[in-house]
């Protein structure tokens, strides 16, 4: 049976939120995701802030998804999907956010429709902070320990592929 896109996002983050403890620090991670097979689009995000999902996730159907973290920026969602839907790729996306602004606090991931990725972690972001991506999908975080959160959501997403 093929597990989808969303159902994977939605156990993940139901994990991670019952393993948060009240009075920590709380990382901030998330993933863009895409189903090679459905042509799907998912984002989830975890992060201490409640109204997270009205500043950090954008997706739009048959265009593409972008997580804006660390120090969010709504344009970066707004204009990043308008200029995937204008045909730019992932990167160039990336480069024309970044451009003309102090960008060294910022984090992005950013898919499209055909599952084309590319990521972008600020030399600012609160440490540890980073990220990975592959075919079809890219996930970051902040606030981090250490890598292992970021390589786990790799590989259970590269796991999950073709299920």
């Amino acid at each position: 049976m093929r597990t989808s896109i969303i159902s994977i996002l939605v156990l993940f983050l139901f994990l991670t939120a019952i393993s948060q403890e009240e009075n920590m620090i709380v990382p901030a991670y998330s993933i863009v995701g895409w189903d090679s097979v459905t042509g799907d689009l998912g984002v989830a995000v975890v992060s201490k802030f409640l109204s997270v999902g009205s500043i950090v996730p954008y997706a739009k159907a048959g265009v593409g998804a972008i997580v804006t973290q660390n120090i969010p920026n709504p344009e970066h969602g707004i204009y990043g999907l308008k200029m995937l839907e204008e045909g730019m790729n992932a990167l160039a996306v990336v480069e024309k956010l970044i451009q003309n602004e102090s960008a060294y606090q910022r984090q992005l991931g950013i898919i499209d429709a055909s599952g084309n990725v590319y990521a972008y972690t600020g030399s600012g972001c609160e440490q540890y902070a980073g990220h990975s991506f592959g075919r079809g999908y890219s996930v970051q975080g902040t606030r981090l320990a250490n890598m292992t959160v970021i390589k786990a959501m790799a590989m259970t997403f590269e796991m999950t592929q073709g299920d």
